[in-house]
């Protein structure tokens, strides 16, 4: 009996030992769940805050938030245009709060007929439907032959003008794209005109951009800027690159009423935009005007580039 008594007294401790034992155990096991819950939570809220998958990284290394994305968006700005915007451009935009209100789109096909000299002949343009632009899959200028010695070139492109309100007033702005990249590739114009019952009241931005066959992509403002009383425009160069596939340009101002007292019902953006269809000059800014007719190409340089209708956006409201 003595002998048993002992063994149960042996077995009891070896009990309480293993329970002591296993609460030291569970309170390791539960430090550890604590201590990993804590740190999946911290991972977690650094993802959340930190590690936006929303957030887009531009051709320019410009993080950009999702919500700064939206905002260029309500700007005018395309994604495309978003992709190439500058540090200087992007802080000058990206907090602004504004609503497009107008939006005119024209597509365009313009043909231009060369003789065997390289001599230009006739240039025609025609107005063609958006399925039509998007569905020609030309990358570079259509070139073919004609029924005499010579040769005719065959070009796309769409022009958007725009009016966007801000909470401090009126943007106008112009866009270009080529739907397939021109073979003379020289200085080009592009502006947007007026009417008498508002004014240019900022600067005047341009900027051009375009990607290569290897996927980068490159921009540039480099322009020659006239800005007036009746309109904003800029002569720029196109990048001479063959390896280019895509290429677009566009400028914007704010404008403001003439008269502060004057309550203004319409307003109107004419865009337009002049292609040379052979080698010019940089000088030519002296040789061009802006109004709402579009731009207004002197004698000594007018037959140098092709010519489309204007592209007005029309608003309507009270301001």
């Amino acid at each position: 009996m003595v002998i048993e008594n002992k063994n149960v007294k042996l077995e009891k401790q070896n009990i309480k030992l293993l329970s002591r034992e296993g609460e030291k155990m569970k309170k390791i096991y539960s430090l550890i769940l604590i201590f990993g819950l804590v740190l999946i939570g911290f991972i977690n809220e650094v993802s959340a805050d930190e590690i936006n998958t929303n957030d887009i990284i531009n051709n320019n290394g410009i993080t950009i938030t999702e919500n700064e994305f939206n905002n260029l968006i309500n700007l005018g700005f395309t994604e495309n245009e978003i992709l190439n915007m500058t540090l200087t451009e992007f802080n000058e935009n990206k907090d602004l709060i504004g609503n497009v209100v107008s939006t005119s789109d024209k597509y365009y096909k313009v043909i231009t007929n060369y003789d065997e000299y390289n001599n230009i002949v006739s240039t025609t343009s025609e107005e063609i439907s958006e399925y039509v632009y998007n569905n020609h899959n030309l990358m570079f200028g259509e070139i073919s032959p004609l029924s005499v010695d010579g040769y005719s070139e065959t070009n796309y492109k769409k022009m958007r003008s725009q009016i966007i309100l801000l909470t401090y007033g009126y943007r106008y702005k112009m866009t270009v794209e080529w739907k397939n990249i021109p073979s003379t590739r020289s200085y080009d114009i592009i502006g947007i005109g007026i009417d008498t019952n508002v004014y240019v009241s900022s600067d005047v931005i341009f900027q051009q951009n375009y990607c290569y066959s290897n996927g980068s992509c490159s921009s540039s403002n480099v322009s020659a800027i006239k800005k007036t009383t009746t309109g904003g425009a800029a002569l720029f160069k196109l990048p001479t690159s063959s390896s280019i596939t895509s290429m677009d340009s566009y400028i914007y101002f704010m404008v403001d009423k003439t008269s502060s007292s004057t309550t203004l019902n319409t307003m109107y953006a004419y865009g337009d935009y002049s292609h040379a269809i052979e080698n010019t000059s940089s000088s030519n800014t002296s040789y061009y005007s802006i109004s709402k007719g579009g731009l207004n190409l002197y004698s000594s340089i007018i037959n140098s580039y092709d010519a489309v209708p204007v592209t007005k956006a029309e608003w309507t409201g009270t301001w």
